[in-house]
C-alpha cells in the first residue's frame, strides 16, 4: 500500500459497512482485553482510536482483494460548515455577528509569493470575524520573494482601523538554520526576528501561519491570560512523541507553532534577544531537532508555555 486514510472516516454501502464493523470491533475488543492502559497518560489512552484509524486501511486492503472490481477512492480534506452556525461556546457578541472588540491587536505573519494566496485567505477570514471597530496591526515579515504586486493586493485588504505593515528582512539576518522539509521556506524562521522588527511598545503578538482559516473572533484567544508564560499554543498532534524525541531538554508541553501567542513583555524580561536564545537552543541540540523552528520554540520556552484548547 502506498496510500493511507486517517480519522476512521469512510462512506460505503451497508453490506461492506456491516462487515467492516464486525472486523473492527472484534479486533478492538481483543486489543482492549490484552492492553493494560492503567499506566498510560491521556494521550496514550487514545491507543484504540489510533488502532481504528489503521484498521480501516487494513480492511480496505482486504476488501480490494475479496471483492474484485470494487471501486475505492480518497476524497480531499474539506472544512465542513453547518447549514446553521453552531453558536455554543461563543461570546454573545460573536453569536450576534461581527466578533467582539478587544484591545488593539497585533498579528504577525511571514510568507512569500507562493503562499500569498493562502495568506490572503487567512487574513480575510480573520478580518471577517473581527468586530467592525476592532483595531488591528498586521505585520508581514518578508523579503524580496514577496513581490510588490502581492504586497499591494494584501495591503488593499485593510480597512478603517486595520493596517498592514511589511517589515523587510534579508536571509543573511539569520544564522545558518536547517531547511530539512521541502514544503518549508526560510520564512518559517522570520518569526524569530519578530521582536527586533516590531514597535517596542507591543506587549503581545499573535503569530499565524499562512495555511489557517479563522472561523470565529480572535478576541478570546488574544485576551488569553498569560501570567508568566512566554508563549501559548495548542498541543501538537505528536505531542508525546515529540517530547520523547527531545527528552530531557523539552518541557511538559509541546505545542504546534502554526498559531502562537507571544507574551512579548515576559520574553523581553527573560531573554535579551529571542533570536539569539532560539539559535543557541538549535546549536546545543541540533542533533535532535527535526521540526525546525517549532522544536526551537518549544526548547527555548521550556517550562513557560501555556497550553491552549484545540479550538
Amino acid at each position: 500500500e502506498t496510500t493511507c486514510t486517517w480519522g476512521n472516516i469512510a462512506v460505503m454501502r451497508s453490506l461492506y459497512f456491516h462487515e467492516y464493523c464486525s472486523f473492527l470491533f472484534d479486533v478492538l475488543g481483543e486489543a482492549e482485553r490484552r492492553i493494560d492502559t492503567s499506566g498510560y497518560d491521556s494521550y496514550q489512552r487514545r491507543v484504540f482510536g489510533f488502532l481504528a484509524e489503521r484498521l480501516l486501511n487494513g480492511w480496505l486492503a482486504y476488501a480490494r482483494t475479496a471483492y474484485p472490481g470494487l471501486r475505492t477512492g480518497i476524497l480531499p480534506l474539506v472544512y465542513g460548515v453547518a447549514e446553521k452556525p453552531v453558536l455554543h461556546n461563543l461570546h454573545p457578541e460573536d453569536a450576534a455577528g461581527g466578533g467582539r472588540k478587544t484591545s488593539r491587536m497585533t498579528i504577525c505573519m511571514s510568507f512569500d509569493d507562493r503562499y500569498a494566496p493562502h495568506a490572503a485567505v487567512a487574513i480575510s477570514s480573520a478580518l471577517r470575524h473581527a468586530a467592525p471597530d476592532q483595531e488591528i496591526d498586521i505585520f508581514v515579515i518578508c523579503d524580496a520573494r514577496l513581490s510588490e504586486a502581492n504586497r499591494i493586493k494584501i495591503r488593499a485588504m485593510g480597512r478603517s482601523g486595520v493596517t498592514l505593515h511589511f517589515p523587510e528582512v534579508t536571509p543573511d539576518m539569520l544564522p545558518a538554520l536547517p531547511l530539512n522539509r521541502k514544503y518549508i521556506s526560510l520564512n518559517t524562521y522570520y518569526r524569530l526576528l519578530m521582536l527586533r522588527l516590531l514597535p517596542p511598545d507591543i506587549d503581545r503578538v499573535l503569530y499565524l501561519d499562512s495555511d489557517v482559516v479563522v472561523c470565529s473572533s480572535l478576541a478570546e484567544l488574544w485576551e488569553t491570560p498569560m501570567a508568566e508564560c512566554c508563549i501559548a499554543g495548542v498541543p501538537d498532534e505528536g505531542d508525546v512523541l515529540q517530547r520523547r524525541r527531545l527528552y530531557p531538554h523539552a518541557g511538559p508541553e509541546y505545542i504546534n507553532a502554526g498559531v502562537v501567542l507571544f507574551n512579548v513583555a515576559q520574553i523581553n524580561q527573560r531573554f535579551p534577544d529571542m533570536l539569539v536564545a532560539c539559535a543557541e537552543r538549535y546549536y546545543l541540540h541540533r542533533d535532535l531537532i527535526t521540526l525546525q523552528d517549532q522544536d526551537m520554540l518549544n526548547l527555548t520556552f521550556r517550562g513557560s508555555i501555556r497550553r491552549l484548547p484545540l479550538k
